[in-house]
């Protein structure tokens, strides 16, 4: 399942939720779905897209709607998914201004976090509660953790309640990891630790947990270069040490995404 801004030859400008089905030896890609939820392209939407359970997903971007409401903003909408068959099913306007940077992680069976700039470029996070079903969205908490800049967000799951994110933040696009609780029913949002690790640049950030304590991180850095990072933090969050640097393009490294193949 795929979310994006399109602008394709049969529909022009629109949010996409298009399906694939891809064998698994990858000798095959094949679109089954498309469902254009959204008739207007959300310029710096950076889209984000959560499993809720076997067939309902979440996507939280910028647009327009166009399916009545007919207003910019941040939407949150569900979305049950069977093969080549998409449904809306619920939507919510959660922000009515600007919006980009939405990471979306899923908290607990129905309790999620998103992770955010709003229309002054601030850092922001939010919890949002969406039944399996996603017949519903509600918004619960939100948190301003950086008032000057949040940008280009990854947030990630360190332990049942405890959440680290990586961004570009305050001194000109600085980067920074803080780390967070956040209640299992996403009525509280607390700051626990922060560390500046670049003093420079940080954009595009990827942040991807590779054991219980160790955390990797993939972005654009001074002079847009790409860089590689690990990290530790321990389950309570308390601390952030940066452990290895690793300049891996020294001409350009935009536009990171990072997985994990096996245990290293």
């Amino acid at each position: 399942i795929l979310a994006y801004s399109g602008n394709d030859a049969t529909t022009s400008y629109g949010q996409h939720i298009k399906t694939f089905k891809v064998k698994p030896d990858g000798s095959s890609i094949v679109q089954i779905g498309d469902l254009k939820h959204d008739t207007n392209y959300g310029s710096n939407d950076y889209s984000d897209l959560v499993r809720v359970d076997h067939d309902t997903y979440a996507l939280a971007y910028y647009g327009y709607d166009g399916g009545g409401d007919n207003a910019w903003g941040c939407w949150i909408k569900t979305f049950t998914v069977n093969g080549g068959s998409i449904t809306q099913v619920a939507k919510l306007r959660y922000y009515t201004s600007t919006t980009s940077h939405h990471s979306f992680i899923k908290v607990d069976a129905d309790t999620y976090a998103l992770a955010w700039s709003d229309a002054n470029s601030d850092g922001m996070i939010s919890t949002l509660t969406i039944p399996a079903d996603g017949s519903s969205i509600t918004g619960v908490a939100d948190l301003e953790h950086d008032t000057d800049m949040g940008r280009y967000n990854s947030l990630v799951q360190v332990d049942d309640d405890t959440y680290a994110l990586s961004y570009q933040g305050t001194g000109s696009g600085d980067g920074f990891i803080k780390t967070f609780t956040i209640a299992a029913d996403g009525a509280t949002i607390t700051q626990v630790a922060v560390l500046e690790h670049d003093e420079e640049w940080s954009q595009d950030n990827s942040l991807l947990k590779i054991d219980a304590n160790t955390f990797l991180l993939a972005y654009g850095g001074d002079g847009n270069d790409g860089y590689i990072k690990t990290f530790t933090i321990p389950a309570d969050g308390s601390s952030i040490t940066q452990v290895i640097n690793l300049e891996h393009d020294q001409a350009q490294g935009l536009y990171n995404s990072l997985v994990q193949i096996d245990a290293d």
